[in-house]
């Protein structure tokens, strides 16, 4: 587990590709998340036009469900682009997606006080619109 993948905040989403079917309609990726004080890694299987399956791997813990949640969403998202990449003449399957989400970025952390939540108002700081 590298430690420079873990956010301060928020998720971080990897999914690495290790194989490609011949004939390219599908693939096999290592997937993982990343929070602050925790790792949990997949193995996950795409093919071209979004279906996606996952697996914990094996010895490691399985991710709370919204994060692995996430994960799959970010899985399906590049399996429904590899058909259109192939078709466009492009490499279909990334080597490497990575993500995060926190705030600012459409999520945050179940139950967790955030930075933003802790700032104070922009009237406060005496900007005006």
């Amino acid at each position: 587990m590298t430690r420079t993948l873990h956010p301060e905040e928020g998720a971080r989403f990897l999914l690495e590709r290790i194989a490609v079917e011949q004939g390219g309609g599908a693939a096999r990726y290592r997937g993982a998340v990343y929070t602050p004080d925790a790792a949990f890694e997949y193995e996950i299987a795409m093919r071209a036009g979004g279906e996606v399956s996952a697996a914990v791997r094996p010895g490691g813990p399985a991710a709370p469900a919204e994060l692995e949640d996430k994960l799959l969403a970010h899985a399906r998202t590049a399996a429904r682009a590899a058909e259109r990449k192939r078709r466009d003449g492009l490499p279909p399957w990334p080597h490497r997606v990575l993500r995060w989400r926190g705030p600012g970025r459409g999520w945050t952390w179940p139950g967790r006080t955030t930075r933003s939540a802790c700032r104070s108002s922009s009237s406060s700081r005496g900007w005006t619109g």
